[in-house]
């Protein structure tokens, strides 16, 4: 095996680093069969008691990185990836939502067919404490700006000058052109 012709080379720290990566491989592969299940789950009905009994039925381990993968998941599908989001926040486990998970569920829901849904995270996200970070809002922004959505944009821009993770002058001169570029500049 490599493990042994790296212990007969002497190399103990590679030995080290490839039980940690076996190891890792093997928990993310783990991880990702679980998520492969919720996200069946969640899509194979509407969203109702019935189906978080049967996510609660899992057991599962809520982490960080699991909510995140399941939320990249579910991208398609905006309203589910919600009610995923908020089933796991009601989860009486010990979990709770941080800026890293309201984060990636804004990037979720900032689209046209969900921005209702991404302005009510956004209020939930700064009354809990958390705030948007700049590569978020970065994101969100220019997906705005491509799908012409400038109200939003603005309205967006001028939420992150009000927190502490202020947009650069780039930012802000990228929006003025997309805004000028526009059919109806007036907003």
């Amino acid at each position: 095996t490599i493990a042994g012709q790296l212990k007969k080379a002497k190399m103990a720290s590679d030995v080290v680093a490839l039980n940690h990566f076996h190891n890792r491989m093997l928990s993310e592969n783990a991880m990702e069969n679980v998520v492969r299940k919720v996200v069946d789950i969640v899509l194979g009905s509407e969203w109702s008691n019935g189906v978080e009994n049967e996510l609660g039925e899992m057991k599962i381990v809520l982490s960080d990185n699991f909510v995140i993968w399941v939320l990249k998941v579910l991208r398609n599908y905006p309203s589910k990836a919600l009610s995923f989001f908020h089933w796991v926040g009601r989860c009486n486990n010990g979990y709770e939502h941080n800026t890293v998970t309201y984060n990636a569920v804004a990037r979720v829901l900032g689209r046209d067919d969900s921005i209702e849904l991404f302005w009510s995270v956004v209020e939930e996200m700064k009354s809990a404490g958390h705030e948007m970070d700049i590569d978020t809002y970065i994101k969100i922004s220019r997906q705005f700006q491509k799908v012409k959505m400038m109200e939003d944009a603005v309205k967006l821009y001028e939420f992150m000058m009000d927190s502490p993770f202020k947009p650069s002058v780039q930012d802000c001169s990228m929006l003025l052109r997309s805004i000028s570029a526009n059919d109806n500049p007036n907003l």
